[in-house]
């Protein structure tokens, strides 16, 4: 299009201007240049308008948007001037889509859906904030439309004027209330039937002029505010209550707050700023009585009536009802699906202010024995900080004869262990007094289920270490020395008495052995409990006798002794063909002194709750003879493994497996980091040497532990860690063997440590050992400065990601196996990599372990384009560790350049790991508004051979074609603000089917609805189209997937099943 001149009318001939130069005549049209190299109008200069930050925006790339959009006849932006852009919806109500939409909160979230998709391409400063939908055409006649039927754009803000500036009006009303803003929604005025004006703030309520009901709000303290009858937590000071009303997991229990607001059944309403860990307040002096009991007007849900009204009373009724409430609380626990039973927990927790002991003490007792999922990072911290009893003599003896399982200890013992790590100490005397009932109710149920005794006997331990806390730590002490004599004594009423030829029978003494030695070694033996409990200690044997080793079963064999003590290996061989390995040491001393601490350390250490082991099992000890035992680990020692690569080394070339210095320096520096963090970073565990440590031959095994904690000593900064390293491993290991210098590298240590270490963890201990080595340098060979080296190495893992040791193993294995096998075909090299991402736990890491890991196997030989591209990839990935690779377009790129199918394959397989063989994945990168878009399609393929597209929606046109859709074939759809979408294209791209579904909390989601068009039914399109929904999810981590009872048939056949705990149709993936 061009502009008239102003001298010629339509039709007139214009005559070329006669110019030297070449002539441009401005056309007020706005270009941009295509992919392609084509020039593309996209809006006209005199519509283009800035806002009021001087950003342009050019309305019409926004509105062409919506054309063609089912229930939308035309838009127009608004945003000159402004903050931000609006939008005008004239809405077709004639439209299918609308007409079978119920309410008008329904069709609200239909073009709220709609507008969300128009943004997602678009810049920031673009997107549209707010909409309305209007109640009449543009007209003509009103000016509103040129003869061309373009926008007047000043004439139609002219006439909807009071229109716009509603919508650049807030959707929430705020009010002050001392220190704190009151957010009340729009919609909650609507609800109540009010004007804005009717809420108002008096003496600390928010009060409703209407009807005179009142909400009590108050900042109590840090980040705990009460809002009606219950304590929230939240991480600002601005209050939403309309979040609160929408959330169950807020509202349930809170009478004052259900009868003020119209609460509703929002289960999937994220909590942002506020916390599902709720309380009762300690000063609540309001008693409610059935009578007083607020009605859930608009909820549905019977159950969630039953459950509400039962936790009211539970908290706040009169002392015998609310007992009588938490009881039944409590019998019904299991039974409630999972947000519901979540909401019970939270609630039972909050009963941890209770004013009354024995209802605190019943509730407290449900969580620990009753809780079907217990998570006691939760749930103790409630009990904790309330400052008031929780635990009986009564309540700990009815714990104690409950054996409330493995899974209920292991979770309090991580909860125990975070408080005495991060706990503020010595507490106060009320909190001291807390745990002290801990310590008996440990003790009381270890006593009466003295399986659970190595455990316990861990836990005791690491609280006689607690020295801080003198009065625990005494308390701990006692009952571990008297719960060790409670197993003493079972173990002897259990045993039958053994003469000295019955011991003698079974005993083989190494050749050498002098007969003091032996004399000495046998008055230990003859107290037979001693190796009966070593067995059951070390190796959880509970069924273990002596009477099942034969004649010479028991084979005793010197090991390297270490200071003063000599050290043994007892050899355990039964009738039923068991075998047990006990390391023992016995003191040199005639009188020895016992070595209280450095037991406690082992218990403790060796029983740590979380991760590995880096220990072995403490087995049994008897300190008055300076004797112990623990498991014996049967591996080479690292130095055995230095002497022996060395060797190889120095006499031939390349035998040493690549890498093999690297794991094997990098397994041992990192069982002692872990050993000082189990710790408590309190101790050096024991001598950091390579005769102290020992490494699997298996490289998938983590089980590098150290040998014995001789030589520990208190931690007193990170060069007491590192110094023994560089001493005792390079400089030990150069001075031995010059030649294996060169294949040393210094940084290996600093690898270590984000092998054991959180990177958080590794960060904080980075800087620590940098302070410390600016204060008291580490100078090793040759005058080198280790600081220096760990600059360097700080400086690199800023511009890369850690690629963990487990990769490095997993690489090596598989280079192995195709130099074995170098003739297989694609499908054994894709089950080969998948079998070594299981092996070596690598799902367990970010996507880029998986992707690096394919490119040093399968991509090893690609062509040098693809490889090129693959590292930029991994490049962009390291450099933000959480994007998904699916949004990088060097993903496109890479899929772009495979031309082979095989490793098309291949690549498929790399970025979807769950896909079925038979399923068919593109990476495809769409050009958009401002940036080109990563989106993944899938082929599906019908009965009949024919193919379809199944991906996420493109335009806010399909969306709204899907919606429309459901309408179509019946299926009773809401549309939600929290709907997501998949879609099922044509080869014109015509939507013919798709999905929708929710996230609703981690790991978890709702598939909402799936429909295909009535013509293409019963060919399989919905069957395929909901199983790769299944893998795209299990890609994403998703690891449940929520149906509706509607389409219980359908979803049935796709292994769905009824799971009360979800109260619904579930698949787990």
């Amino acid at each position: 299009s061009s502009r008239y001149l102003d001298d010629k009318e339509p039709g007139d001939i214009i005559p070329y201007p006669v110019q030297k130069d070449d002539y441009w005549m401005p056309t007020g049209d706005i270009f941009t240049m295509t992919e392609d190299g084509f020039y593309e109008i996209i809006d006209r200069v005199k519509d283009i308008y800035k806002n009021n930050k001087g950003q342009t925006i050019a309305p019409k790339t926004i509105e062409k948007k919506f054309i063609g959009v089912p229930g939308i006849k035309q838009t127009f932006l608004v945003g000159d001037a402004r903050p931000y852009n609006v939008l005008l919806i004239v809405p077709d109500f004639d439209d299918v889509l609308l007409k079978n939409t119920e309410t008008t909160d329904n069709k609200e979230e239909y073009f709220h859906q709609i507008v969300m998709l128009a943004n997602k391409d678009v810049a920031r400063y673009e997107r549209v904030v707010n909409f309305t939908l209007l109640e009449r055409e543009f007209s003509a006649e009103k000016g509103e439309l040129t003869p061309k039927g373009s926008f007047n754009r000043k004439t139609i803000e002219k006439n909807f004027k009071e229109t716009i500036e509603k919508l650049y009006l807030t959707n929430h009303i705020r009010l002050k209330l001392n220190d704190l803003q009151i957010v009340i929604p729009r919609w909650f005025y609507r609800d109540l039937g009010i004007l804005e004006n009717d809420i108002i703030v008096e003496d600390g309520f928010l009060k409703n002029r209407q009807n005179d009901k009142k909400l009590y709000i108050n900042h109590i303290m840090d980040k705990k505010y009460q809002i009606g009858d219950i304590v929230y937590e939240s991480t600002i000071s601005t209050i939403d209550i309309g979040r609160i009303a929408r959330q169950p997991r807020l509202w349930i229990g809170n009478p004052e707050f259900i009868s003020f607001a119209p609460v509703k059944e929002g289960w999937d309403l994220p909590l942002k700023s506020l916390s599902s860990n709720v309380c009762r307040p300690k000063s609540h002096k309001k008693d409610y009585k059935s009578s007083d009991l607020p009605k859930l007007k608009d909820i549905s849900d019977q159950h969630l009536h039953f459950v509400n009204n039962l936790i009211i009373s539970a908290l706040f009724y009169e002392s015998e009802t609310a007992y009588n409430s938490t009881v039944q609380l409590g019998q019904l626990f299991g039974s409630y699906e999972d947000r519901l039973a979540n909401v019970v927990r939270r609630r039972l927790e909050a009963l941890s202010c209770h004013p009354e002991e024995r209802i605190r003490v019943l509730a407290y007792r449900i969580l620990l024995v009753e809780d079907p999922d217990p998570d006691f990072n939760k749930t103790f911290p409630a009990f904790i900080q309330s400052g008031l009893s929780f635990l009986t003599e009564e309540s700990i003896n009815k714990i104690a004869l409950s054996n409330f399982g493995k899974q209920h200890l292991a979770s309090l013992r991580k909860r125990l262990y975070n408080y005495r790590t991060q706990l503020s100490w010595p507490a106060e005397e009320n909190v001291r007094k807390q745990f002290e009932n801990v310590l008996k109710l440990l003790f009381n149920f270890a006593s009466t289920n003295l399986d659970y005794y190595i455990s316990i006997r861990s836990e005791l331990a690491s609280w006689i270490l607690h020295r801080v806390e003198p009065e625990l730590s005494k308390l701990a002490e006692k009952y571990f020395f008297e719960l060790f004599d409670i197993f003493d004594q079972k173990m002897k009423s259990e045993t039958p008495k053994f003469t000295k030829y019955d011991l003698e029978y079974r005993i083989v003494y190494e050749t050498g052995m002098s007969q003091i030695e032996i004399d000495k070694l046998s008055q230990f033996f003859a107290d037979t409990m001693f190796l009966k409990e070593s067995v059951i200690l070390a190796f959880g044997e509970h069924d273990f006798d002596l009477s099942y080793v034969p004649k010479s079963g028991i084979w005793v064999s010197r090991l390297m002794s270490f200071l003063d003590y000599r050290h043994y290996r007892v050899s355990i061989n039964t009738k039923q063909g068991k075998h047990y390995d006990l390391h023992m040491v016995v003191s040199k001393e005639m009188k020895p002194e016992p070595k209280y601490e450095s037991l406690y350390w082992l218990a403790a250490i060796s029983g740590y709750p979380y991760g590995q082991k880096v220990l072995p099992s403490l087995g049994c000890s008897r300190l008055a003879l300076g004797i112990r035992t623990t498991k014996y680990l049967g591996d080479l020692t690292v130095w055995d493994k230095i002497r022996e690569y060395s060797e190889i080394d120095n006499f031939t070339t390349g035998n040493v497996k690549k890498n093999s210095w690297k794991k094997l320096f990098i397994k041992a520096f990192t069982v002692f980091y872990r050993a000082w963090h189990n710790s408590g970073y309190k101790v050096i565990p024991g001598s950091i040497a390579p005769n102290n440590v020992v490494v699997p031959n298996m490289d998938f095994r983590e089980t590098a532990s150290i040998m014995t904690l001789s030589g520990i000593k208190d931690f007193d900064s990170t060069i007491s860690l590192v110094e023994p390293m560089v001493r005792n491993f390079y400089c030990k290991t150069s001075a031995h063997y010059p030649w294996v210098k060169k294949l040393l590298k210094i940084r290996w240590i600093f690898d270590a440590a984000y092998e054991a270490f959180k990177p958080a963890q590794a960060a904080a201990f980075f800087k620590d050992l940098k302070r410390d080595m600016e204060e008291n340098p580490v100078i090793y060979e040759d005058d080198q400065n280790l600081l220096d080296d760990l600059n360097i190495f700080l400086e690199k893992m800023n511009r890369s990601y850690y690629l963990p040791l487990s990769l490095l193993n997993a690489v090596d294995r598989y280079l192995e196996w195709e130099k074995i096998t170098p003739n297989v075909g694609i499908s054994a090299k894709e089950q080969t990599i998948f079998e070594l991402i299981e092996l070596y736990k690598l799902q367990k890491y970010p996507d880029i372990v998986r992707y690096y890991l394919f490119r040093k196997t399968y991509f090893r030989k690609a062509n040098e384009n693809i490889k090129e591209i693959f590292d930029d990839l991994l490049r962009r990935m390291a450099r933000n560790i959480k994007i998904q690779p699916m949004q990088l377009i060097e993903l496109s790129d890479l899929q772009s350049l495979m031309t082979l199918q095989e490793d098309k394959s291949i690549f498929s397989k790399m970025v979807f790991p769950k896909i079925r063989h038979e399923q068919k994945l593109d990476i495809l990168k769409v050009k958009a508004a401002k940036k080109d878009q990563i989106i993944v399609r899938s082929l599906l393929t019908d009965k009949e051979g024919k193919d379809y597209n199944f991906r996420e929606p493109l335009e806010p046109s399909e969306v709204a074609q899907l919606y429309q859709l459901f309408y179509q074939v019946n299926y009773p759809k809401t549309i939600s603000k929290m709907d997501k979408h998949f879609v099922v294209t044509d080869d014109n791209d015509r939507v013919i089917g798709g999905l929708c579904y929710k996230l609703l909390e981690d790991k978890v989601v709702l598939l909402d609805g799936s429909a295909i068009i009535t013509s293409l039914q019963g060919k399989g399109i919905g069957s395929a189209m909901v199983e790769d929904f299944f893998t795209r999810m299990a890609s994403k981590g998703i690891k449940v997937v929520k149906a509706h009872f509607l389409l219980g048939n359908y979803y049935l056949k796709h292994n769905f099943k009824v799971d009360k705990k979800w109260g619904a149709l579930v698949r787990y993936l």
